[in-house]
């Protein structure tokens, strides 16, 4: 989850800036098209998707056997297994969660961009003086809400994901709570709703103090 935040949270940002800043309409529907896509797939069928891509067999390995690498089961490689977590994350939801960054920038007041062009900003500061500080309170309600959810790094993702040569590095307390309740050690339903209970209270306490922190250091928040 922190990797994700790291990496992937200023990612749908600059991509939002990015669209906004194509003038042709078609191009930037189409643009908007493509990325936003991957959305809609499911988890199954983009693990599927990378499974082949990233297989012994797959085009990565193929190139790498080229240039005289060895063969690697990327999805079955446990030290992979976080990176490859981040790297599909990213490409199934960057382009839809630009979609509130993108109409945020969309309400900007036009006049601010024609007079700092006037008084000879570049595009670079107009983007850094206006777009980022106009936007700024929806960036910071919407880090909060991903803190919130900083216990749960994607059910439905890593469970797909998940084999029994990186569950030891892979499994995360959404899967754990699933196995002890439903799954392989299905029937240990106490254990598995005291972990999910417990879960939901260090969520709770974590949006609650990162909504306190951003009202006391920037005067927005949540609420």
């Amino acid at each position: 989850s922190i990797m994700k935040i790291v990496i992937l949270f200023p990612m749908p940002v600059i991509l939002a800036v990015l669209i906004s800043e194509v003038r042709s309409k078609g191009f930037s529907k189409l643009v908007q098209g493509i990325v936003f896509l991957p959305h809609f797939f499911s988890w199954v069928v983009i693990v599927g998707i990378f499974n082949s891509l990233f297989g012994l067999y797959g085009p990565i390995n193929n190139i790498g056997t080229v240039l005289g690498g060895e063969p690697i089961y990327f999805m079955g490689e446990p030290g992979w297994f976080r990176w490859l977590v981040v790297i599909l994350s990213g490409w199934k939801e960057i382009g839809y969660s630009s979609i509130v960054y993108i109409a945020a920038i969309m309400s900007i007041d036009p006049a601010l961009y024609e007079a700092a062009k006037i008084d000879g900003a570049s595009k670079l500061k107009q983007i850094w003086n206006i777009t980022i500080p106009s936007i700024m309170p929806t960036i910071i309600v919407m880090l909060i809400i991903r803190i919130g959810y900083l216990m749960d790094a994607g059910f439905e993702q890593v469970y797909a994901m998940l084999n029994s040569l990186t569950r030891e590095t892979g499994e995360i307390i959404g899967t754990y709570v699933y196995r002890l309740g439903l799954g392989s050690a299905s029937g240990d339903y106490g254990l598995s709703t005291a972990v999910g209970l417990f879960n939901g209270i260090i969520s709770l306490l974590l949006i609650l103090g990162a909504n306190y922190f951003s009202k006391k250091k920037t005067g927005s928040g949540v609420w």
